[in-house]
C-alpha cells in the first residue's frame, strides 16, 4: 500500500500495486468494526455485485474481491485524477455557468448508464467525481443499490431529510447533482454584501438554470428521469456565453 485515498463510513480506499502487473490499483478494505455488522457485510457485497455487472470507460473496472484474516477487500482499477473537491477546495480551480453546465452533462451521460441498469449511485458528492485526462469519471459505489430495491419513504419529509436516507431512488442522484453543481457555481462567486442570501440570488444565473436547479433540490416539480435533466441542461449551455 502507497497511500490512503479515501476514507468512508464502509472501508478506506487505498492506492496499491499488483505485484503481478506491477499496475497501480485501488484496493478498498471494509472497516474492521464493520465486518461484524450485517449492514457493512451487505454494502460491501452489493458493492463487488453491482461494480462485476458495470462496464464503462468512466467507471472504474472492477478487478477482484480477497479476504485474508482480518479483513474485506475489493480491488479496482486506479484511476489517476483529481476529485472536483481537490479541484475546489486545494486548487482554487472555478468554473463558469456554461463550465458547470457542461461538466453536469458530461456526468449525467454516465448515471443515464446506471439508471439504465437499474442502478442508483446515491453519493454523487464532489469527493465521488473526478476528472483524468479531461475525462469525467465516477467511483465509489460503496451504497450504491439496485432500484428493484426501492424503499418506501415519507414524501412529507423535507428534500434533505429525504436525501439523509438516501433513497433508492433515482431522485436522490438528481438531489446530489444538484448540490454539485452548486458547488461549481460558488467556486467564483464574490459576496456583494456581507448579508447571506438564497444561492438563487447570490448566484447570478439564467431563469433556466435556476429552474433545473430548482427542479433537481426538489423545490418545484422534481424531474422523472435523466433525459428530461439532459434536455434541459442542453437549452442552458446553448444560450449561456
Amino acid at each position: 500500500m502507497q497511500k490512503i485515498l479515501g476514507m468512508g463510513s464502509y472501508g478506506i480506499t487505498y492506492l496499491a500495486e499488483d505485484t503481478h502487473s506491477s499496475r497501480l490499483v485501488a484496493m478498498k478494505q471494509l472497516r474492521y468494526h464493520k465486518q461484524k455488522t450485517d449492514a457493512g457485510v451487505f454494502s460491501f457485497k452489493r458493492e463487488q455485485e453491482i461494480m462485476q455487472k458495470l462496464s464503462h470507460p468512466n467507471i472504474p473496472a472492477f478487478i477482484e474481491n480477497f479476504t485474508n484474516n482480518t479483513s474485506k477487500y475489493l480491488i479496482f482499477e486506479y484511476i489517476d485524477g483529481v476529485s472536483f473537491e481537490e479541484l475546489l477546495f486545494e486548487k482554487n480551480v472555478t468554473f463558469s455557468e456554461k463550465e458547470a453546465f457542461q461538466i453536469i452533462d458530461k456526468i449525467t451521460d454516465i448515471v443515464q448508464y446506471l439508471h439504465d441498469n437499474d442502478i442508483v449511485h446515491r453519493d454523487l458528492r464532489v469527493s465521488n467525481i473526478m476528472l483524468a485526462n479531461d475525462e469525467i469519471f465516477i467511483i465509489d459505489f460503496g451504497l450504491a443499490r439496485y432500484l428493484f430495491e426501492q424503499n418506501d419513504f415519507n414524501y412529507t419529509q423535507t428534500p434533505y431529510e429525504k436525501y439523509m436516507q438516501r433513497r433508492i431512488h433515482v431522485r436522490s442522484d438528481f438531489y446530489t447533482l444538484g448540490h454539485f453543481i452548486l458547488f461549481l457555481l460558488y467556486s467564483n462567486y464574490e459576496p456583494e454584501i456581507k448579508r447571506e442570501r438564497p444561492w438563487f440570488e447570490e448566484l447570478k444565473l439564467s431563469s433556466k438554470a435556476i429552474n433545473l436547479i430548482n427542479r433537481l433540490l426538489e423545490e418545484n416539480e422534481p424531474y422523472d428521469n435523466i433525459i428530461q435533466i439532459k434536455k434541459d441542461i442542453k437549452n442552458i449551455t446553448e444560450e449561456v456565453h
